[in-house]
């Protein structure tokens, strides 16, 4: 399970995929925080850089990615709670009526509890 807790007080995105010209010329990729002001123009470096020299663009993307996985992993998770918050309260609701649906509920919610606790 990811500890999502360690991410708190991260720099908010959006973050952009950008060139950065470094080594003679040549081409690496950046990830820059666009919201942050620049003294340079135009020029991406002037920017506030998250991640400086990477070599491919898609590792380049992921990073900058990584504010908006990290906001759809917590949501994903909230949404699995509430898929067992729901379960649990059918289950209660049956608890009189049917003793056997009961149990096999019982085993479900405690399944997909264990999917969302890893």
């Amino acid at each position: 399970m990811i500890d999502t807790d360690k991410y708190e007080g991260h720099t908010e995105g959006p973050w952009v995929c950008t060139h950065s010209p470094v080594n003679g010329g040549r081409q690496f990729w950046s990830v820059v925080d666009h919201t942050q002001p620049t003294d340079v123009g135009d020029d991406t470096l002037g920017n506030w850089r998250i991640a400086d020299i990477i070599d491919f663009e898609a590792d380049a993307q992921l990073i900058a990615d990584a504010p908006l996985l990290l906001q759809e992993v917590k949501r994903l998770r909230e949404q699995g709670r509430k898929l067992i918050e729901a379960a649990e309260r059918v289950r209660s609701d049956i608890s009189d009526q049917d003793t056997g649906w009961y149990y096999q509920l019982g085993n479900h919610i405690e399944k997909m509890n264990r999917l969302v606790i890893e």
